[in-house]
């Protein structure tokens, strides 16, 4: 990999993380549901395909990822990740065990990876995949990744733990999304809401 930083495509949010994700670093977001993680993971899968580096989007959960990025349709923000021909989702639940996604990973194919809501395995009691967890952010932190994980949970627990940077989504006293950085391995902190704040993932 010969990227040092991997940015969102969204300027608030760039500017709040020092330009975004630097390569080797997992950066979870959580937030409560509908508030739009999954939007801002898409931009960011969908900005590395303008700049030809190749995403991957790995579902831990059973909604189907392929109806949300329909609903994208249409939306300029993410038109490259629409374009493109390269398969960039893959559904851990209906994988036997975590070789297939380690070994694009190895490859050095993903140069930008997304884990959404990795935790459901833990909740479902799958053997082992705890330890899988941590041996692909080990494995996408030595190949150079940008890495964002999807929280399910809205505390933010599993990336206090586990990643350099902790974003989280939230909506502030007049009802506006709010976004804020709370930990991050370089660069400016701190919040901002969506008005008047550029674009925004939706």
């Amino acid at each position: 990999m010969t990227y040092d930083i991997y940015d969102f495509g969204v300027e608030s949010f760039d500017r709040l993380t020092g330009g975004g994700i630097p390569a080797g670093t997992v950066a979870s977001l959580f937030g409560p549901p509908g508030i739009g993680k999954s939007c801002l993971a898409f931009r960011f899968l969908s900005r590395g395909f303008e700049l030809d580096q190749l995403g991957l989007f790995v579902s831990f959960t059973s909604v189907p990822v392929r109806s949300m990025v329909t609903k994208l349709r249409g939306k300029e923000a993410y038109s490259a990740l629409l374009s493109t021909d390269h398969p960039v989702i893959l559904s851990a639940p209906d994988l036997e065990n975590p070789e297939p996604m380690i070994g694009l990973i190895e490859k050095g194919e993903v140069e930008r990876l997304v884990l959404d809501r990795p935790e459901v395995m833990l909740y479902r009691e799958v053997s082992g995949w705890f330890g899988s967890l941590e041996e692909i952010l080990h494995r996408a932190r030595s190949m150079g990744i940008g890495t964002l994980m999807i929280e399910g949970r809205t505390d933010g627990s599993a990336g206090r733990y586990l990643t350099e940077g902790l974003l989280r989504f939230s909506d502030d006293q007049n009802g506006r999304r709010r976004f804020e950085v709370l930990k991050w391995p370089r660069g400016p902190k701190g919040a901002v809401t969506e008005e008047g704040e550029g674009l925004w993932p939706s």
